[in-house]
């Protein structure tokens, strides 16, 4: 189902970059013909249209593979992926359902019994950082801890 609405998701990309290609490119080309790099920022300033314009071209250039099909047969795949899509989430609202009733009861059960040792979530993952701090203080702690040792037995011996 995520391929297909993935895909269903570049499909529109594809549809409204096209569309924005159209739009603004008699914008763009003006900006093109501009030779004087000061006067082409204050015209790419004053019209979003240029912006807009190499965004969809640049989405276009990501997805060459669809560069050739028609806007027709892009809205018809999208259609039967859109139908697709929904003859799955039809059985997944109902699995999504019972998998809601048995998350409220487990927190029920976890609630009414709190001193078991089911009723304690799993412990939350520390940051790399922290971690990496904890070992170097343990391995500081190791080395300073032999050379206490070390006094301590020479201060016994005299």
């Amino acid at each position: 189902m995520k391929p297909k609405e993935a895909r269903s998701k570049v499909i529109d990309g594809i549809l409204a970059s096209r569309t924005d290609c159209k739009e603004c490119k008699p914008v763009y080309e003006k900006y093109q013909k501009i030779f004087f790099k000061k006067t082409k920022e204050n015209f790419k300033q004053e019209h979003p249209e240029v912006a807009r314009y190499a965004k969809a071209a640049a989405y276009l250039a990501k997805h060459p593979d669809d560069k050739d099909s028609t806007q027709k047969e892009l809205q018809e795949e999208q259609e039967t992926l859109l139908e697709e899509i929904a003859e799955l989430k039809v059985p997944l609202t109902e699995v999504q359902e019972d998998l809601k009733k048995l998350r409220d009861i487990r927190y029920w059960v976890r609630k009414a019994t709190p001193g078991t040792g089911e009723s304690k979530e799993p412990p939350k993952k520390q940051p790399i950082k922290e971690v990496l701090q904890d070992k170097a203080d343990e391995k500081k702690a190791q080395r300073t801890a032999p050379a206490q040792a070390k006094h301590r037995q020479q201060d016994m011996e005299l």
